[in-house]
């Protein structure tokens, strides 16, 4: 084998090298470099290094044995013949806001949060809320909630309790309904989940630990900006009348502690996703 010696290699019509040799080894190349096929690079570190802000493109597929590495940080290939996904793909979950509490609630007469209703009001409690971000434009956004209320007195199975989802796309408190059904005679007045506690009075009345459960899902379709802020919550209805005066959340009419599993409080939850669309 012959070997060939040389410090740099000039093209006749240039003024400076197009390939400087270093003493140590390494090759030093100026300008466009182009080949024709495969480039192989086999060694230890098997690393391409750029400058910064610099980039290095590819014409068709990338080929990586190991895992492409940024500062340190791993970037996971699928397996063979797998698809390295976009964030940004309609259908993907961009984040997730959820809220959780525990705090009882009792209302006598509305707050101001909600409506006032013909026998009735509604109430929207503050500790519901779920503030999202939104990271995209027009996205989607799947709620998930998860509540319960019950009310005080005597004539509970008169009772009649309900709970429907609302959205400030502003992320302030002008509600709109969403999810919910439908009423002709007042659009305002219009739940996702509505029920009496029981249907035979004779049978349940007075029982201090009954306590209705809420569950909805829902998908809402926004107009809103990346960077804007929306506003979910669970709005209550309750059926007021002096047989049962008060609405309760997250607590049965009997609220006493201790060791049994019937005793104690409860939770509520709302979680919101945001899905590419």
């Amino acid at each position: 084998m012959s070997t060939l010696k040389t410090n740099n290699i000039e093209h006749l019509d240039a003024s400076t090298p197009a390939i400087q040799v270093a003493v140590g080894g390494g090759v030093n190349i100026t300008g466009v470099t182009t080949v024709g096929d495969n480039l192989t690079i086999d060694g230890v570190n098997r690393n391409i290094t750029t400058g910064v802000g610099q980039t290095v493109g590819f014409g068709t597929d990338i080929s990586i044995g190991g895992n492409l590495k940024s500062n340190g940080n791993s970037f996971v290939f699928p397996s063979s013949g797998g698809t390295l996904d976009r964030l940004e793909r309609a259908g993907n979950i961009l984040q997730v806001v959820s809220t959780n509490w525990n705090d009882q609630k009792i209302y006598a007469n509305g707050d101001g949060s909600g409506q006032t209703l013909t026998a009735g009001f509604t109430v929207i409690p503050s500790e519901g809320y779920v503030n999202i971000t939104a990271t995209a434009s027009n996205s989607k956004y799947y709620v998930i909630w998860d509540t319960n209320s019950s009310a005080s007195g005597t004539q509970q199975s008169d009772w009649i309790g309900g709970a429907g989802l609302v959205v400030d796309p502003a992320g302030g408190t002008s509600w709109a309904r969403i999810g919910s059904g439908q009423n002709a005679g007042q659009g305002a007045n219009v739940k996702y989940f509505l029920s009496r506690a029981w249907p035979a009075s004779s049978m349940f009345d007075n029982d201090s630990f009954w306590l209705m459960q809420f569950h909805g899902t829902y998908l809402y379709t926004s107009s809103v900006s990346a960077g804007n802020t929306l506003r979910f919550a669970v709005e209550y209805f309750h059926y007021d009348s002096a047989g049962h005066p008060e609405l309760l959340i997250n607590r049965n009419p009997n609220n006493t502690t201790g060791s049994n599993v019937y005793q104690g409080s409860f939770a509520s939850t709302i979680t919101v996703m945001e899905v590419a669309s």
